[in-house]
């Protein structure tokens, strides 16, 4: 019992009073208390980076945008409420993907631009940034692109075939890598393959299983009645309709921009995205821009190595166009 409460309780490392103050803030104590009550494997993907030391970075990453936000807010009436707002956001399945991608832009512009205001509309419906590039406003929305229908149909299946494994005795923490699921039947294929394979004595690394497929051995002293499955980097199975879902996003998120001055649409993409969004926003995408001249521009922002970290595609029929010298702020290739 001993190795498993060690993987259930917040890092401490060298947090300051400030790094706690912040973090209880915006994830309260009922939201723990939530997650605690969870199976294991239920838990959100916050939990596992808040308490696993190897992802003590990723927390250090997260107090440093809270605090961000925290000023932000601090100078404005509506701090108070919009924090709230963000805060059950952000500790909410449905929003948490979204709530990060904003903290993650939020640095970029601060870094970038003066007069940030968060969701400056509030309460009502609107962009979530307004800030100043070089000398005028502009307004920013921000997105997370995750997962089709039918991806969130394999997720569900490898959110089972996680908890299966918990209850298979190994006292490991592994990690798998790309894995498609797309049936009951795959689900048990990979469940018996991996069982089996935890039998054996592992030392912590990487391993290619007879099949092919890639684990990662993080520790091997946790409870030895478990196997406890984090770190999924299984998305992108090969399950398709991502062209409808970057072109369904970025009309629903030009709804937010008011069209009285340059607004950009951000589009933080998981790696299945990433290949065709440039082919889908010059292709279909300009009926896209055309229906829509509020967007200035749209940004992907992409993790993938090789690949540019911002790509920026201007819509050539916006109202308001973007000058050179903010694209030269915004840090961006053209797409």
């Amino acid at each position: 019992m001993q190795e498993e409460a060690s993987i259930e309780r917040p890092l401490q490392g060298e947090r300051t009073m400030d790094d706690d103050e912040i973090l209880h803030s915006y994830i309260p104590a009922a939201w723990w208390e939530q997650q605690l009550a969870k199976h294991p494997m239920k838990r959100q993907m916050l939990y596992w980076q808040l308490t696993q030391p190897q992802h003590e970075d990723i927390t250090k990453r997260l107090i440093h945008a809270l605090k961000i936000l925290e000023s932000v807010l601090a100078m404005d009436p509506l701090g108070d409420l919009k924090r709230a707002d963000f805060a059950g956001k952000f500790v909410d399945d449905d929003h948490q993907d979204d709530m990060a991608a904003e903290l993650t832009e939020l640095v970029f512009l601060s870094e970038r631009s003066k007069d940030v205001v968060y969701a400056p509309k509030y309460p009502e419906t609107g962009p979530d940034f307004r800030c100043d590039l070089v000398s005028r406003p502009i307004e920013v929305e921000v997105t997370k692109l995750s997962g089709t229908e039918g991806e969130i149909k394999s997720e569900g299946l490898r959110t089972q075939l996680d908890t299966q494994l918990y209850d298979v005795p190994s006292g490991y923490l592994i990690s798998i890598g790309m894995l498609a699921i797309r049936t009951q039947e795959d689900l048990t294929s990979a469940y018996r393959s991996i069982k089996g394979w935890l039998k054996k004595q592992l030392a912590e690394g990487e391993h290619e299983l007879s099949n092919g497929l890639r684990v990662r051995v993080y520790q091997t002293n946790l409870d030895p009645r478990h196997t406890v499955v984090f770190a999924r980097s299984w998305k992108g199975s090969g399950v398709g309709g991502h062209e409808e879902q970057i072109l369904g996003k970025i009309r629903k998120k030009a709804s937010q921009l008011s069209g009285r001055c340059p607004g950009l649409v951000v589009t933080y993409a998981d790696l299945e995205y990433i290949f065709s969004f440039a082919d889908t926003i010059n292709g279909r995408g300009q009926s896209v821009f055309r229906m829509h001249p509020q967007i200035s521009a749209v940004i992907l922002v992409s993790n993938v190595k090789g690949e540019p970290p911002r790509t920026l595609f201007r819509n050539l029929s916006a109202s308001h166009p973007l000058k050179a010298e903010e694209i030269d702020r915004l840090n961006v290739v053209q797409g």
